[in-house]
């Protein structure tokens, strides 16, 4: 995975591209959720789009005795893209289109949480009693 991130990044330091995709088949959706969000943090990346799908895969089984058939095993394995760019998107519209506009996803979600939570009753701390020692 630091391969792949310091390549990314030496990409966008040079500014050789304004753009980078992260891409993850099956088990490696979240390695590319990962790398992707370590470096939307790392450069301050305001604009992102991601997509999901999936792609079918047979797979044939031979059979190891003679006379019976092969196996055929057909089986669709999600897929992300997730594209990171510096510069606007065009299509702002497009479905998977997130911006942070300024905005960081907590400052928005603060106050709302405030004033849900305000009829629970919180709890008390804990208070460790005199006398009880932890070893």
């Amino acid at each position: 995975m630091n391969n792949l991130l310091s390549h990314a990044t030496g990409i966008l330091e040079d500014k050789a591209a304004s753009a980078v995709v992260w891409s993850g088949t099956g088990v490696a959706i979240p390695k590319a959720i990962s790398c992707a969000e370590i470096l939307k943090r790392q450069f301050s990346i305001q604009h992102q789009v991601t997509k999901l799908t999936h792609k079918r895969v047979e797979e044939y089984w031979e059979p190891k005795l003679d006379g019976l058939e092969t196996i055929v095993v057909k089986r669709q394995i999600p897929v992300i893209h997730i594209l990171l760019s510096i510069d606007i998107i065009p299509d702002t519209k497009q479905l998977g289109y997130q911006s942070l506009q300024g905005k960081k996803f907590w400052q928005e979600a603060h106050v709302n949480n405030a004033k849900l939570n305000s009829h629970y009753k919180s709890k008390k701390p804990f208070k460790l009693k005199q006398g009880t020692v932890n070893s």
